[in-house]
């Protein structure tokens, strides 16, 4: 938690704290980043965001409306 988790599609690192999902593979991240998206699109969903990186990707992306969800509380404030 304390050194934090590179995330090179962001520029810099996730401090993700224990109970968290946190992303140690990132395979699926450049595909999130690297992936074409539609013209216009406004809205996103990232439901069960754990850390958030997801969302943040998109919101790096460029998309306005980003709607992050989870049932864990930890995951909600770390994201």
């Amino acid at each position: 938690h304390k050194k934090g988790i590179d995330i090179p599609q962001l520029d810099g690192k996730i401090h993700v704290p224990f109970g968290v999902f946190s992303p140690l593979r990132g395979e699926y991240l450049d595909l999130i980043s690297q992936t074409p998206l539609a013209l216009n699109i406004q809205t996103a969903f990232d439901i069960g965001t754990g850390s958030g990186v997801i969302a943040a990707i998109l919101a790096k992306r460029g998309i306005p409306d980003i709607i992050a969800t989870d049932t864990n509380p930890k995951a909600i404030a770390c994201a």
